[in-house]
């Protein structure tokens, strides 16, 4: 009998087909109260709802998540302050990449070419990152593998029977 439950374990850690599979969403927020910058109008739902959207990325093979906060004077307002994230699928690597103030700052003539009128770049820094495992351009939190999780239930298992 132990071996058929042995068997059984091992057929699903290794038997399962592949799927990618990453969070969907968009979600730029700021700390003026003046400026309302509604998540849909970026076409991705909210990364602020309890229910993250997920989608199959096996084709990409991979997740990417941004995440930038950016500071603009705008003439009629001011100061104000975003911070933008973004989650969708990306490339097969496992890598991340930080744009820093200052080098955001050396491109502040561009920036500023493509901001509307009496809005200024002031300055930004932020992430973007790819990686490759399932669900992986989530909030940074614990997460465990099905055969992690098969493999503990099996030593438990044989550690309650021995």
């Amino acid at each position: 009998m132990d071996v058929k439950i042995l068997i059984f374990v091992v057929a699903l850690s290794f038997g399962s087909a592949y799927s990618q599979s990453c969070y969907r969403c968009a979600s730029i927020s700021s700390n003026n109260q003046d400026i309302d910058i509604p998540s849909s109008e970026t076409g991705y739902p909210s990364c602020d709802d309890d229910s993250l959207q997920t989608v199959d990325c096996s084709t990409q093979g991979g997740c990417l998540k941004i995440d930038y906060s950016f500071q603009y004077n705008v003439d009629t307002i001011g100061p104000v302050s975003t911070d933008v994230v973004f989650r969708d699928c990306g490339t097969n690597l496992d890598r991340c990449e930080s744009a820093t103030e200052e080098q955001l700052n050396a491109q502040r003539d561009v920036i500023n070419s493509m901001l509307p009128d009496g809005t200024e770049f002031v300055s930004g820094s932020g992430n973007a990152c790819i990686c490759s495992g399932n669900l992986c351009n989530g909030a940074p939190g614990l997460s465990i593998s099905i055969t992690a999780l098969l493999a503990s239930l099996l030593v438990s298992y044989i550690v309650i029977k021995w």
